[in-house]
């Protein structure tokens, strides 16, 4: 019914752990553009022109219900067009430009209502499409019960991979100390999230990195705006301000002397980092590709936040990680981040962005 041109005519797979295309790795540096299949073509087109141009190789971005195939097959079309990949994600824990709400119920019965369905046409319709680099069940799911939360993958997984065997899949998930799959506690515990993914029909492995700038006074911060509490979120992002003050012009100093970032032990980003260097290695063991669905530096720190994403990439590849998306690029004035993550052309990451993607080529 629906056609794509040809020239990404390979689809990505997983070799013994890492990205594949015609039996050659793939590694890869891309971008979020969360609202990229909610816009009119012509803006869209441009967005994804906007990321070719920055050095991007693949773009993931929200792909709910009740977005269209037809839509999907255009965006297919486009970044067919600039050998760009696509990571559609199919629903979101937090129900941003989304009709239903996620919650334990939700992941116990009410996703065969519409998503199951949803899902299941989707991917039907783009099975024949390599622009796909892979699917994504759900952005950055949480659960009490991870029993109920473990049976809807499991049943999710095993539908969209009888309907579309070609494509990858992986859940989305934020890992790190974000696996929250029962009482706040298993944050702490890694075998929930080896259980999840060692579900057969899972192909790659997904975290969300937002650790650089993070303390608990800015994760409440952040987790209150997304509640709409303004107010307790203005508290805790000055309470930030006054805690890291002299902890950022510590890492100004160091990075200005020595071109580097530096994490002090025993502080959340050291705690979250550790537990990301967990996930890898039970991606590892899997021999499942491990990717960062989403990293984010803030842009209000007065850091140089080149100089930290150019240290990061290169940290994050030597660990064997197969894919680092940035969080968020605001192309055309759209995705934009309402954490102090997002990023334009203007903040000038074009060229460590061509120059990361050139090595892992080589």
């Amino acid at each position: 019914m629906f056609t794509t041109s040809t020239d990404l005519t390979s689809f990505v797979k997983n070799t013994n752990g890492n990205f594949s295309v015609n039996s050659k790795p793939f590694r890869f540096v891309g971008c979020n553009m969360y609202e990229l299949a909610f816009m009119e073509k012509n803006v869209s087109d441009r967005m994804i022109e906007d990321a070719f141009n920055e050095g991007f190789k693949v773009i993931r971005f929200w792909a709910f219900e009740p977005l269209k195939p037809e839509k999907l097959i255009d965006l297919c079309n486009t970044a067919n067009k600039f050998s760009i990949y696509l990571i559609p994600v199919l629903a979101d824990k937090w129900g941003y430009m989304q009709d239903y709400v996620v919650n334990d119920e939700w992941f116990a019965t009410g996703y065969k209502n519409t998503y199951l369905p949803y899902a299941i046409k989707m991917v039907s319709a783009l099975k024949d499409t390599p622009v796909i680099l892979l699917w994504e069940v759900i952005n950055e799911p949480e659960s009490d019960s991870f029993d109920v939360f473990y049976n809807f993958i499991r049943d999710v997984a095993t539908r969209i991979k009888k309907a579309d065997e070609n494509h990858l899949l992986s859940i989305g998930t934020i890992g790190g100390l974000g696996s929250k799959y029962g009482g706040e506690l298993t944050r702490f515990s890694t075998k929930n999230f080896r259980k999840l993914y060692e579900i057969p029909f899972l192909d790659a492995v997904s975290v969300h990195d937002y650790s650089f700038d993070a303390t608990i006074a800015e994760r409440l911060d952040t987790l209150y705006r997304f509640k709409g509490k303004h107010y307790s979120a203005k508290l805790f992002e000055l309470t930030n301000y006054y805690i890291t003050y002299i902890p950022l012009l510590v890492k100004r100093l160091w990075l200005k002397k020595f071109g580097k970032s530096i994490t002090f032990p025993f502080t959340l980003k050291w705690l979250w980092r550790n537990y990301i260097g967990k996930n890898i290695s039970i991606a590892r063991e899997l021999k499942k590709p491990f990717y960062l669905g989403e990293i984010g530096y803030k842009n209000n720190l007065k850091l140089d936040r080149i100089k930290i994403v150019e240290n990061e990439m290169e940290k994050y590849f030597k660990k064997g990680i197969q894919g680092f998306l940035l969080w968020s690029f605001e192309a055309q004035g759209w995705s934009k981040d309402g954490h102090n993550y997002g990023f334009t052309k203007q903040d000038n990451f074009r060229d460590v962005i061509h120059k990361q993607n050139k090595i892992l080529r080589n």
